[in-house]
């Protein structure tokens, strides 16, 4: 409990004053005693009284000092963490490598990540072309509601990769939403045989959005075919084998600042270990503090009524004649 104003010869000279009575009080008790034998005075009702009084003064005084409790609010918004899910709708992300398939395995990957981690949330699809699906919110009942279970093949046109041009439509919201204090993070789910990467010059002013990256390799390396209306995707009349290229993820990662590359196969799966890297960089995040202050100089005057009215409740005899 904190004061607004502090203590000053007026309070400390009532409380004098006040406890000067008390202590006369108790000088005549004893002056009637020895002058007057036949009269017994209540010794235990005057300590009584005196406490009783004594307390509904001091209560009084504090209430006077004007007493406030200080609250401190964290202001965690939402907000300070901008992720940017960038999702590839291409043909080779129907391949089964990785069970229950590499676009299923997607699915629930953004599930976890927006389950166990704090933010608002964008989702990017792109294949020949990139699109927002989902625009920036932080209403994670909606994403996991609304948008992830319908997401599927066809939402966007063509069956290529065209990476390039999702980071483009990225980093474009990245700006557009950019505020001070602000995480940004792009996270792309995809199984990186695409041939159309991301040049330097896009991450140019990265650092000026606090900006980290993180890859996701989706696929086994060994690959599959890519199934196609009821059989397999044929090119030039021969079956496709879709294969996941982390060296291209990693390439790409080499040249930007805070990138980190991860792995989604039937032989790994580092899931839980993006998950602790995103909450770890929204930790890097300063929150902001607000300190309050609630006024309570109520509490003590309550308590100077109650000790008041416990006083004039109880009528003690104080003087009696000796028996």
């Amino acid at each position: 409990m904190h004061f607004l104003l502090p203590p000053s010869l007026f309070e400390l000279g009532i409380f004098s004053v006040f406890a000067l009575f008390l202590l006369l009080n108790w000088r005549k008790v004893y002056v009637i005693e020895k002058r007057y034998p036949f009269l017994h005075y209540n010794r235990r009702a005057f300590l009584f009284k005196s406490a009783l009084r004594l307390l509904t003064i001091s209560c009084v005084i504090v209430a006077l000092l004007a007493p406030f409790k200080k609250i401190v609010r964290e202001e965690v918004s939402a907000d300070n963490h901008h992720l940017y899910l960038l999702v590839d709708l291409s043909n080779s992300m129907r391949v089964q490598d990785t069970p229950p398939g590499r676009f299923e395995r997607t699915k629930y990957t953004l599930s976890q990540i927006i389950q166990q981690t704090n933010g608002s949330y964008c989702i990017i699809l792109f294949a020949n072309e990139a699109l927002i699906y989902c625009p920036l919110t932080h209403d994670k009942e909606a994403i996991l509601d609304l948008y992830i279970p319908p997401m599927t093949f066809g939402l966007t046109s063509g069956g290529g990769s065209n990476i390039s041009q999702a980071y483009a439509l990225a980093m474009e919201n990245v700006k557009k939403n950019h505020k001070e204090g602000i995480k940004n993070s792009i996270i792309c789910f995809s199984d990186w045989e695409s041939n159309e990467l991301p040049g330097t010059s896009l991450f140019r002013e990265a650092t000026l959005y606090n900006l980290s990256f993180y890859q996701v390799v989706v696929g086994s390396v060994t690959g599959e075919y890519i199934p196609w209306q009821g059989g397999v995707l044929k090119k030039d009349g021969r079956a496709v084998i879709s294969k996941a290229m982390p060296e291209n993820a990693n390439k790409l990662c080499s040249k930007l600042t805070d990138c980190r590359v991860y792995q989604i196969a039937p032989e790994v799966d580092d899931t839980a270990t993006l998950i602790r890297n995103i909450n770890e960089n929204s930790m890097t995040i300063t929150n902001r503090q607000h300190i309050a202050t609630d006024n309570i100089y109520h509490m003590p005057l309550l308590l100077a009524i109650l000790f008041l009215i416990l006083d004039l409740s109880f009528p003690l005899h104080l003087i009696h004649f000796k028996r």
